[in-house]
């Protein structure tokens, strides 16, 4: 394990999930890690939780294949900086 490093799976009913996702998310948030990377299989639904979570006024910044090359960078110095604590991210972020 790394120093510092929390993951967590958290299995839920597929009609539920983003509900639970959103509840899962404000509560790490408010007890545990200052930021967080949230890994999705596609650009898609990358898309679709980084705007439920802006919603829920979650600040958030999405990164994958089908941003520019100045978009990824911007969301990356962003999520760095700590003007946002979440990422949300494709496989792309592991490059």
């Amino acid at each position: 394990p790394i120093e510092g490093l929390f993951q967590a799976y958290v299995l839920t009913p597929a009609q539920v999930k983003s509900c639970y996702f959103i509840v899962v998310l404000q509560t790490l948030l408010r007890t545990g890690p200052q930021s967080m990377i949230v890994f999705t299989h596609t650009c898609r639904s990358c898309h679709v939780y980084s705007e439920l979570l802006q919603r829920h006024d979650i600040h958030c910044v999405s990164l994958h294949s089908l941003l520019t090359q100045a978009q990824r960078l911007s969301s990356l110095s962003k999520f760095k900086s700590g003007q946002v604590n979440v990422l949300v991210a494709t496989d792309v972020a592991s490059r």
